[in-house]
């Protein structure tokens, strides 16, 4: 009787012993890298078949939908840590931040993914079985706007080589230019080696999830006028971002005239222009296919207007009447010529056409019948 009670006792003693393995930093990374040398061999023998996996932006699957993003992805590292074991009795949970990478089979593209993670493990017959996983993006300090700042910074110091580095194979944007079509990478080839740009960022939000993210703001381009003056233009702007190989990069970009300028305006500046410099003017605003028809009712194009000699002018237009839809616009009024002496010396009847064209206004249509007092 007494072999038996002892024997009993013993027994128990083993069952409890066996019950409560401790799980280890080794445990785990034993775990870790068995799963690393060969995902589905672990996933079909070490885990239960009652697994179920939370992905990051809230996704679930099953073990046989874990199982086969491991026909598409290959490991080649994993990184923990910050870990964390708690075990309670059979139970272990695991926490921390893993890093790991990944090849893709069929491209050979490398993916690299840095996650926070809660990994559950019960223990059956002396074995860990991987019951449960939950992954949450990590923190790591990687801000989109600090990102789209950086890029407006890289863009004005170069912007063909901005685009060509930065720019997805893929990517595809609009904009209020040009009526809202699309357009894909290949306009990085008109652009000029080294060409400068002069634009800031501000007011920005963005929405961030994974390796997508997308950035809104306000977007202000300065353009330096003829007298040196600054004409900046507003947009609303949106930019996409997609990680690819652990680098962000520019997916898609969308923006639209945040306030339409008063013609009004644009036409006064034409004509502050057009008094400091005649010829000047002439040749930077207006349009290629620019049409003059003068008091005699004969037509002229931009050609005709390089011989004009004159360099300055004091000029002024009243009695303006405007009329405006989106990037046209078109004056009448009457436009006054004054000597040194402020006597006015030719008064027109004009009727001028502008079109804002790639961010810029540009005259192009004039039309002038001489007023006789």
């Amino acid at each position: 009787m007494k072999n038996s009670i002892i024997t009993f006792l013993f027994s128990v003693i083993s069952f409890c012993c066996l019950a409560q393995t401790p799980f280890t930093e080794k445990t785990f990374n034993d775990i870790i890298k068995r799963f690393e040398t060969d995902p589905k061999q672990y996933l079909s023998t070490e885990t239960a078949p009652d697994f179920m996996f939370v992905g990051t932006g809230g996704y679930v699957s099953e073990l046989k939908g874990f199982t086969a993003l491991y026909d598409i992805y290959k490991p080649t590292s994993y990184v923990t840590s910050g870990t964390k074991i708690r075990q309670y009795g059979n139970t272990c949970v695991v926490t921390g931040r893993m890093k790991h990478s990944y090849t893709n089979i069929k491209t050979g593209a490398p993916r690299v993914i840095d996650e926070l993670f809660t990994y559950t493990y019960v223990q059956n017959k002396g074995n860990w079985l991987y019951v449960s996983a939950q992954h949450s993006e990590a923190p790591n300090g990687e801000k989109p706007e600090e990102i789209v700042k950086q890029w407006v910074a890289e863009y004005n110091k170069d912007t063909k080589a901005f685009f060509i580095d930065k720019c997805t194979d893929d990517f595809i944007a609009s904009n209020t230019n040009n009526g809202g079509k699309f357009f894909g990478k290949e306009f990085v080839k008109g652009l000029k080696e080294g060409q400068p740009a002069d634009a800031e960022i501000s007011d920005m939000k963005s929405f961030k999830s994974g390796d997508l993210a997308v950035v809104m703001g306000i977007m202000t381009w300065h353009h330096k006028q003829a007298d040196g003056s600054d004409k900046p233009d507003k947009t609303v702007s949106t930019f996409v971002m997609q990680k690819k190989s652990d680098k962000w990069m520019y997916a898609g970009y969308h923006s639209s005239s945040m306030v339409q300028e008063k013609a009004e305006d644009e036409l006064k500046q034409f004509v502050k222009e057009y008094n400091k410099d005649a010829t000047a003017f002439f040749m930077d605003r207006c349009s290629d296919n620019f049409r003059y028809t003068n008091v005699e009712g004969k037509f002229s194009g931009k050609d005709a207007l390089k011989s004009d000699k004159t360099h300055t002018s004091d000029s002024e237009v009243s009695d303006l009447k405007v009329f405006q839809n989106g990037n046209l616009a078109v004056f009448s009024g009457i436009h006054n010529w004054k000597d040194s002496g402020m006597k006015v010396v030719r008064k027109v009847a004009f009727t001028y056409t502008m079109q804002k064209m790639n961010g810029k206004w540009l005259f192009a249509g004039s039309h002038h019948t001489d007023v006789k007092e």
